[in-house]
């Protein structure tokens, strides 16, 4: 089934994909995350932790690999919640803005507490499994399709460490500047993508 990691965005383009999420749910269970909800800002600290290996000395990437040893026990429920998602998950659906040349904060934020060490890196969790990008953009194709591909190779070049294989992502340009009826037919595009989705077709 359809895990779809959705992150609020000011371009207000996401409120419509409640309309791609329909197309599949007939045929997937879809599972939805609004990071924000999470409240998942700044680094990783004791807190994302109910216990500590190490009280007196913290290092995050050793809490981590200590924690997913235990099964992702000694997390914080919201951690453990969001973990669980991804192993149930066969295609993990990531929709945010394009911001400032790259992701948004929060969206670094979630991947280095729920990627950890351990997890999704340095282990075969996530092996096999697919991962889609769909990015929303406040400037027009001409100006950032160049950024936005190379930070698809930097999510290319994390893959071989978290093992996942890239689908083709979805790119919906300038939606700051355009009217309702442009804006209808992304969301008519991106429910069409959800519908036929091909899950053989890996993005290189």
């Amino acid at each position: 089934f359809f895990f779809f990691f959705k992150q609020k965005t000011a371009y207000e383009i996401l409120s419509g994909l409640v309309g791609s999420e329909m197309c599949i749910r007939d045929r997937h269970k879809v599972e939805v995350t609004d990071i924000y909800q999470l409240k998942m800002f700044g680094r990783i600290d004791k807190t994302d932790f109910t216990e500590l290996y190490d009280k007196y000395y913290f290092r995050p990437d050793v809490e981590q690999e200590q924690a997913n040893k235990k099964n992702g026990t000694t997390f914080v429920e919201e951690l453990r919640r969001e973990r669980d998602k991804h192993i149930r998950a066969d295609i993990i659906i990531s929709i945010f803005p394009y911001y400032m040349w790259t992701t948004p904060g929060i969206l670094q934020s979630y991947y280095e507490r729920v990627y950890s060490n351990g997890f999704a890196i340095g282990s075969h969790t996530l092996e096999g499994k697919k991962a889609m990008r769909i990015m929303t953009t406040g400037g027009t194709e001409d100006i950032v399709k160049k950024p936005i591909e190379r930070l698809m190779k930097i999510f290319m070049k994390w893959n071989t460490l978290t093992k996942l294989k890239e689908l083709p992502p979805f790119f919906a340009y300038a939606v700051t500047h355009i009217d309702e009826k442009a804006r209808k037919k992304i969301l008519e595009q991106i429910a069409e993508r959800m519908t036929n989705i091909d899950l053989s077709l890996i993005h290189i």
